[in-house]
């Protein structure tokens, strides 16, 4: 919001034509744009693909422990081999 903000207020200077130097507007306004993808960069990689790793990992052990209640269950299966916790049919 802050970002926001001062990127708005900045670029209203410019277009009402403020007496504050044009360099410096046009320099805050980039530093500003620079802040907001930056931000966005870190909050992307800290809470969305974070989360996103946590829901696959939290799915993983599930699966896991599906199979292996399903394999303690029925001993009269013969057992295929694995990947990814995936039995695999041989053809």
């Amino acid at each position: 919001t802050q970002f926001v903000c001062i990127f708005l207020h900045t670029f209203n200077a410019i277009i009402t034509g403020c007496k504050y130097p044009r360099w410096g507007l046009w320099m805050l306004g980039g530093y500003m744009v620079i802040m907001l993808i930056l931000f966005t960069n870190f909050y992307i990689h800290e809470y969305i693909t974070r989360t996103n790793d946590k829901k696959r990992r939290k799915q993983q052990l599930e699966n896991t422990n599906k199979i292996s209640n399903n394999e303690s269950t029925t001993t009269t299966t013969t057992k295929r081999p694995r990947q990814n916790g995936v039995a695999k049919k041989h053809e």
